[in-house]
């Protein structure tokens, strides 16, 4: 090898290696960082508020783990039904030593002990970092026509006032400064859903509730330009968690577990810890470029349109199947007939474990049974050939079981829980 060959491949080796120079003076800018390292604490020395922190399957707990093992000065734990509270509490200091934790059993839709616990995070630590309005209820799993006009404000109230009331209150606290806090900012982060993202994906009032909370987090988000304080929503899709529990325990009893969530390009239910990983993201200053955003968490369910492969049945198979459940004049017997026809093998997903959020049983009329059968009627290709059918998740769903889950998971006269998917 020539000498000047040799001189070549010692100056690229410099250039490759360490050394002592610095970044400035090889003339190439440094990164510029917006937050700490990834792999340490990403909320250290934050204090943060969570409501819906009760149940023990929730996002909230699942939540307050992730901000006391990253960190967290201080984390508050909220919920209207303080049963589980404690518990948490004890669980994470036990875990997290360095973390101060808070309980505190309010209504997240009551005005003044929503100014008083974010004062009291001021008075104690003079900051307040993150609030993450998590609670919230489903309401009835019931046709909108069967509510009225109080129990679907109940929903919102509880659904959206008390994301409302969390930016209200926690954004202007979150401007004050201190010695350890030098400038101010924030982050607001708002439990809504895959329903208020697409229809189908709940009741009428909680879809409804989980779009507005949507809109109150992007309306909030430029409302509050220039301080500091960013607001985003996440979506959680099919997530086993209180809410969800009567569908997963119904399928594990019937063994059809691995069926839940097919119909979402993950093929699975997701779980709570996952939705709290965003959570924690959006709540850290890795995320300060995030701002009025509604973040899905559904294993893709929200990116486009399920669809499953369905083989067709021969024209008298459809009529036995449809005809033989209109002479029994039973609504279970008509669900179940109609979940068969539109299954395929036995690795189609079970149309009663593919989404919580139900059609109930009364929803299924006779028409529709006849709709199907016309339309196969019409059809004159072979019997055995296999079409693509366009199913929604969302609705797709086994109306007698969540119908009987529904009314299981009722804990009150009104059918609501104070702990969100």
């Amino acid at each position: 090898m020539s000498d000047k060959a040799m001189d070549r491949i010692q100056a690229l080796g410099k250039q490759l290696s360490p050394s002592s120079t610095s970044v400035e003076d090889s003339g190439i800018p440094p990164i510029k960082k917006v937050a700490g390292k990834s792999a340490g604490p990403r909320v250290g020395g934050k204090v943060i508020i969570i409501t819906g922190a009760n149940s023990p399957l929730g996002i909230g707990r699942a939540s307050a783990h992730q901000f006391a093992e990253n960190g967290a000065r201080a984390v508050y734990i909220c919920d209207r039904d303080g049963t589980h509270l404690e518990a948490h509490r004890r669980e994470l200091l036990a875990l997290y030593p360095g973390v101060e934790v808070h309980t505190r059993e309010f209504d997240a839709a009551d005005e003044a002990a929503v100014r008083a616990i974010v004062d009291d995070a001021v008075q104690r630590y003079g900051r307040l970092d993150v609030f993450f309005a998590n609670a919230g209820v489903t309401g009835r799993p019931a046709v909108f026509t069967d509510i009225d006009g109080a129990e679907f404000l109940r929903v919102l109230d509880t659904n959206v006032t008390s994301v409302f009331l969390a930016a209200k209150y926690a954004a202007p606290a979150m401007t004050k400064t201190s010695p350890e806090k030098p400038e101010g900012g924030g982050s607001i982060v708002a439990t809504a859903s895959v329903a208020g993202l697409r229809s189908n994906a709940g009741p009428t009032a909680y879809s409804a509730s989980k779009a507005a909370v949507i809109s109150v987090a992007q309306t909030a988000a430029f409302q509050l330009a220039g301080t500091g304080v960013r607001v985003n929503a996440v979506c959680p899709g099919l997530i086993e968690t209180g809410m969800t529990a009567p569908t997963f325990e119904a399928a594990r009893a019937r063994g059809t577990e691995r069926r839940i969530g097919q119909l979402n390009p993950a093929r699975r239910a997701g779980c709570a810890d996952e939705v709290a990983r965003a959570v924690l993201f959006l709540g850290s200053d890795e995320a300060s470029y995030v701002n009025g955003q509604a973040w899905a968490v559904d294993g893709g369910l929200s990116a486009g349109h399920p669809f499953s492969w369905i083989k067709r049945k021969s024209r008298e198979e459809w009529r036995a199947h449809i005809e033989d459940a209109l002479e029994k004049k039973s609504r279970n017997e008509l669900s179940r007939r109609l979940q068969y026809i539109l299954r395929s093998t036995e690795d189609r997903t079970g149309l009663d474990d593919v989404y919580p959020y139900n059609i109930s049983e009364d929803m299924l009329q006779e028409g529709d049974v006849a709709e199907v059968w016309e339309e196969d009627h019409e059809n004159e290709d072979g019997d055995e050939d296999e079409i693509e059918v366009a199913l929604d998740e969302d609705k797709a769903v086994g109306m007698e079981s969540q119908a009987k889950a529904g009314n299981e998971k009722a804990t009150n006269e009104n059918g609501e829980r104070n702990t969100n998917p």
